[in-house]
C-alpha cells in the first residue's frame, strides 16, 4: 500500500456532467469561443457573492467571481455543450470536480455555446452546504503519521470514491450525506470508521450541513 501524498485521484462527476461534448474538454481557440452571464444561488436560493465560476470540464479554463449580487459574466467558453460549476469554500461550498462532493440539491448548469454569442440567464444552484471533518492521525503514542484517506459514498457507487492525503490540523469539507472513511499508512493496520463493522450502517458517517465532527485516529502497527 502506498501513501498518498498531496495527490487527489480524479473520479468522474455524475453522469449528467460528463455527457458534455468532447469539444468542451479541450482548450478553446480564441476565435471560436462564446460567453455566458448568470447568477450563482446558494442552497436556500439566495444569490452568492464572491463565488468562483468555472467550466466543469476544463482544468485550466476561464474563471470569474460573482459580484455583490451573485452575478457573473464569463468569456472564453468553448463552442459546443458546456457545463458551469461554482464554489466558495469559506461559505461551505467546496471546490472539486469529484462526484464525492456533489451536494444535495446541486445542479450543474449545461447549455450550448455559439461562437461570438452570449448565453443569458444561466443559473448555477449549489445545493446544500458542506459539513466539516476535523481529523488528526497519530500512532499509538500520539505521534503524527503521514496517511492516506479514502472516502466513499454508497449512494454513488464507484463514482463516489475519493482519495487524498491527511494533513496536520486537517479540516475537510464533506457532503451532508452518509459516507465511509478509511485511513491507511505504511507499516500500520488500516483504520475504518465503525471498526470491524465498517461495511454495515455503523460504518457510515452522517453529518448535517455546517456540522463538525472531530476525529482522532490512532493507528496500530502492522503485525
Amino acid at each position: 500500500m502506498s501513501i498518498i501524498k498531496g495527490i487527489m485521484w480524479r473520479r468522474p462527476l455524475v453522469a449528467l456532467i460528463f455527457s458534455l461534448t468532447v469539444a468542451a474538454q479541450v482548450s478553446p481557440s480564441p476565435s471560436a469561443t462564446g460567453s455566458a452571464e448568470g447568477t450563482v444561488l446558494e442552497g436556500d436560493g439566495k444569490p452568492l457573492a464572491g463565488a468562483t465560476v468555472f467550466v466543469s470540464t476544463l482544468a485550466k479554463g476561464p474563471r470569474v467571481q460573482t459580484d455583490a449580487h451573485g452575478k457573473f459574466v464569463i468569456g472564453g467558453l468553448p463552442v459546443g455543450t458546456v457545463g458551469l460549476l461554482a464554489y466558495k469554500e469559506s461559505d461551505g461550498y467546496p471546490y472539486d470536480m469529484f462526484s464525492f462532493f456533489t451536494m444535495p440539491g446541486m445542479e450543474i448548469s449545461t447549455f450550448d455555446v455559439a461562437a461570438g454569442k452570449t448565453t443569458n440567464n444561466v443559473v448555477i444552484h449549489l445545493g446544500a452546504k458542506a459539513a466539516y471533518l476535523k481529523l488528526e492521525v497519530t500512532d499509538e503514542y500520539g505521534q503524527p503519521v503521514d496517511a492516506g484517506l479514502s472516502f466513499s459514498r454508497p449512494d454513488l457507487g464507484r463514482y463516489g470514491e475519493y482519495q487524498r492525503s491527511a494533513r496536520a490540523n486537517d479540516v475537510i469539507l464533506v457532503p451532508p450525506v452518509p459516507f465511509r472513511l478509511t485511513v491507511e499508512a505504511k507499516g500500520f493496520q488500516p483504520w475504518h470508521y465503525g471498526g470491524e463493522r465498517w461495511q454495515d450502517n455503523i460504518g457510515l458517517i452522517t453529518l448535517s450541513s455546517g456540522e463538525t465532527l472531530a476525529l482522532t485516529v490512532r493507528l496500530k502497527k502492522s503485525e
